[in-house]
């Protein structure tokens, strides 16, 4: 007997069939968990190092191409790519989908161990970073107005970043962008010559005088209060009235009779 002529001749039972597989389907839809984020892990690593003040063709030969070599054993891996720039090196695992990357993590800072020695600044370790996509920001704000960015970005800072921190749910709200305040300072090099003066003295003059530091503590009863000493500059005028250094004036020698 054919598919339709017993659907044809059983109406009752196909009919329930199908009501059945619809129950079912309905069920199994509203009892479906649905997360936003879902626990993924990508199976990615990167592998961070710094050489400071070299060439990329120097950084590529004398960290990325050892990485390179060293990492290339460790089980699972699948691909292998690199960026090399001034004084970085970036190095990406990419693994086969189902990898532990625990373990992973674990196999690729152990062959890291081994090379640690033929890298350049032994003691500056490089950094084996996970790509976790619950990190991410979920929402990007952005703030526009008729002050300049640096009014805007200090508007951000001050008031709208905390008011989402306070948010239920929310850890961590970032300011990106924007523009940061810089002070520059004009030297006269002729009245630099003449007061024999170098920029070095300047900047050292420049960086103690901004400087606010402990001064101890006042004891008052049963409480213990800190006292700060307050010295950084406030105003541009302060920086125009800093003493740079002060003339050494020579004794005269007694005379002996």
């Amino acid at each position: 007997m054919s598919l339709p002529r017993l659907s044809i001749n059983r109406r009752v039972g196909v009919a329930m069939f199908y009501v059945a597989v619809v129950v079912l389907g309905v069920l199994s839809f509203r009892r479906l968990p649905i997360d936003l984020l879902p626990d993924i892990a990508y199976p990615k690593l990167v592998i961070y190092k710094t050489y400071p003040d070299v060439a990329p063709i120097e950084v590529e030969r004398f960290v990325t191409e050892r990485i390179e070599q060293s990492v290339a054993r460790v089980p699972g891996v699948e691909r292998v790519e690199s960026i090399t720039r001034e004084g970085i090196s970036l190095t990406v695992l990419n693994f086969a989908w189902g990898t532990d990357m625990d373990f992973a993590a674990l196999n690729v800072r152990e062959q890291l161990d081994q090379i640690r020695d033929q890298l350049p600044n032994p003691t500056d370790r490089p950094y084996v970073l996970r790509t976790d996509p619950r990190s991410e920001p979920i929402a990007a704000i952005s703030v526009s107005g008729p002050n300049d960015l640096w009014a805007l970005k200090d508007l951000a800072e001050s008031v709208y970043r905390r008011r989402l921190e306070q948010l239920d749910g929310v850890a961590q709200a970032l300011v990106t962008g924007g523009l940061e305040r810089e002070i520059h300072v004009d030297v006269d090099l002729g009245k630099l010559d003449s007061y024999n003066l170098t920029l070095q003295q300047i900047k050292t003059a420049l960086e103690r005088s901004n400087v606010s530091s402990a001064g101890g503590s006042i004891l008052q009863g049963r409480f213990r209060y800190p006292l700060r000493t307050l010295g950084e500059i406030q105003a541009v005028k302060e920086i125009e009235q800093l003493v740079v250094a002060r003339p050494q004036l020579r004794r005269p020698r007694s005379r002996r009779t």
